[in-house]
């Protein structure tokens, strides 16, 4: 591991904020290896950190989670990034948008459902869970049609035959995206 990814991987370490109250931040045990590859598509430690950072951040914690829930959160945030397998910048930047809206529509769905919620905060939070959850779906949808993408190579020919016999044939290439 090249030395830039050892203080990638300690700068990732602390991802989540400190809890309300205490002080500066807190270092939290990430159990994957430091992979920039697999966490943003390039070999660019200071990138993947920071889609690290922010797939993270964009998520709600409780105000009462200890540290080994606050763990638990960064490591399932950091695995789900890595799953998505991005192959590249754009999908990189694409798949951390798509946890951190999985995870916070959720959230707004938890906080619907929670018992005692005045109705009001009910409507609010399902309407906004709904939004979430297509704006997601979009993602989803543009994730899995630039994953598809590849280029194709179609070879087209056309024969023909004139009235003397002879054949002639033209070939043509073109590339689709």
């Amino acid at each position: 591991m090249k030395q830039s990814e050892h203080a990638a991987a300690a700068a990732l370490a602390e991802t989540l904020p400190a809890p309300a109250g205490s002080r500066g931040p807190k270092r939290l045990k990430i159990k994957e290896r430091f992979d920039p590859l697999a966490l943003s598509g390039t070999a660019n430690a200071w990138f993947a950190e920071r889609l690290g950072h922010q797939v993270v951040n964009c998520q709600a914690v409780p105000h009462e989670a200890d540290e080994e829930t606050r763990a638990e959160l960064a490591n399932s945030a950091i695995a789900a990034l890595k799953e998505l397998a991005p192959a590249g910048a754009a999908e990189g930047l694409l798949a951390t948008q798509m946890v951190a809206s999985h995870n916070a529509s959720l959230h707004l769905l938890r906080r619907a459902l929670a018992e005692s919620q005045p109705e009001r905060i009910v409507e609010e939070s399902t309407r906004q869970y709904a939004r979430l959850s297509e704006v997601f779906l979009k993602q989803l949808d543009r994730y899995a049609r630039h994953c598809g993408r590849q280029r194709q190579t179609i070879r087209i020919e056309h024969v023909r035959v004139v009235e003397d016999g002879k054949v002639t044939v033209r070939q043509e290439e073109e590339r689709v995206r």
